[in-house]
């Protein structure tokens, strides 16, 4: 009977960590925010918290759709009223790779650039190419690690008009 309630122990106590080590494993994503950073070059700052990890380093890609306005610049940083004024526009992207501490918990923040300015944008003496308006749609955080998604902010438009008479979104 002694044999029987120790081989029973031992099976307890082997489960008890089997499911521990599969909860840890089971990656998701708690939350997510995004921002845009800045108004003269303004990229679009993603942020997460990813728990459940198990690995010693997890590499991460936010995706997005943008599209941003440029002009010619002045140095007084104006955008005249002058007919160089290009739009660019397609998939944008940042990659990191982060540590994961013991916790097995990520707090990760990456920044998306906007699309750069297209090579016909020509600007005269004295001027240099400046975003006046950039939007960023179908925002998603891929853990590649793992792998895991989340496209909770996919759904949202990020706008940003940085000129008089360029509104958002365009």
């Amino acid at each position: 009977m002694r044999r029987f309630t120790m081989l029973g122990i031992c099976l307890v106590v082997v489960a008890f960590f089997t499911a521990a080590t599969v909860l840890a494993s089971s990656p998701g994503f708690v939350s997510e925010d995004a921002t845009l950073t800045s108004t003269t070059f303004p990229d679009l700052l993603v942020s997460w918290h990813e728990s459940g990890l198990g690995t010693s380093q997890v590499t991460y890609t936010v995706t997005a759709n943008g599209s941003a306005d440029y002009c010619c610049l002045t140095n007084s940083g104006h955008c005249p009223k002058a007919a160089n004024k290009e739009n660019s526009a397609g998939p944008v992207s940042a990659t990191g790779t982060f540590n994961v501490p013991h916790n097995g918990t990520v707090k990760g923040s990456l920044s998306v650039p906007p699309p750069p300015p297209p090579s016909a944008l020509s600007c005269g003496t004295g001027q240099t190419a400046g975003v006046v308006a950039v939007e960023y749609t179908d925002v998603v955080i891929t853990d590649n690690t793992t792998p895991a998604t989340d496209s909770n902010l996919s759904g949202n438009t990020y706008c940003l008009s940085l000129a008089a008479g360029v509104s958002c979104p365009f």
